[in-house]
C-alpha cells in the first residue's frame, strides 16, 4: 500500500473538473446554437458547477497539505488543518448538490409538463431545500 496518494487524488479531481466543465459548456453551447433562452435550470447548474470547482480546489489544496498520506506522516497539526478543509468542503458540497438537484427538478418540470409532475417536483423541491 502506498504511503502517498496525493498525485492520484489531484489527477482524479482535475479530470472530474474538466469533464463537468465540458458538460456545462456543452449545455450552454446547445442553447446558443438552438437559440433557446437560458432558463432557471441552466443558472442553477452553473451555480452547481461553481460549487463543484470550489470543492475541487479545496480537495487539491488539502492534498498538497497531507490528504492521501498516512496520519503518521501528516502529524496532528496537519490532521487539524485537513479537518478544517473537510468542514469547508462540506459546506460547498451541500450548496452545490442542492443546486444540481434543483436544476434536475426544473428539467423534469419542463419535459413533463403535466399538473401531477408540477405538484410532484414542487413537493420534492420543498423536501430537498429543507
Amino acid at each position: 500500500m502506498r504511503a502517498d496518494s496525493t498525485e492520484s487524488i489531484i489527477i482524479s479531481v482535475i479530470a472530474c473538473m474538466v469533464l463537468s466543465g465540458f458538460r456545462v459548456i456543452g449545455r450552454f453551447a446547445s442553447r446558443f446554437l438552438k437559440k433557446t433562452p437560458i432558463g432557471v435550470r441552466d443558472w442553477l447548474i452553473l451555480g452547481g458547477l461553481a460549487g463543484a470547482f470550489a470543492i475541487s480546489i479545496i480537495i487539491i489544496q488539502a492534498a498538497k497539505r497531507g490528504l492521501g498520506k498516512h496520519v503518521e506522516i501528516v502529524g496532528l497539526a496537519g490532521v487539524r488543518q485537513l479537518l478544517l478543509y473537510s468542514y469547508i468542503g462540506e459546506i460547498f458540497y451541500s450548496i452545490s448538490f442542492l443546486l444540481i438537484k434543483m436544476s434536475t427538478l426544473f428539467f423534469y418540470r419542463q419535459i413533463f409538463g403535466s399538473r401531477f409532475m408540477n405538484l410532484a417536483t414542487t413537493g420534492i423541491s420543498i423536501f430537498v431545500v429543507l
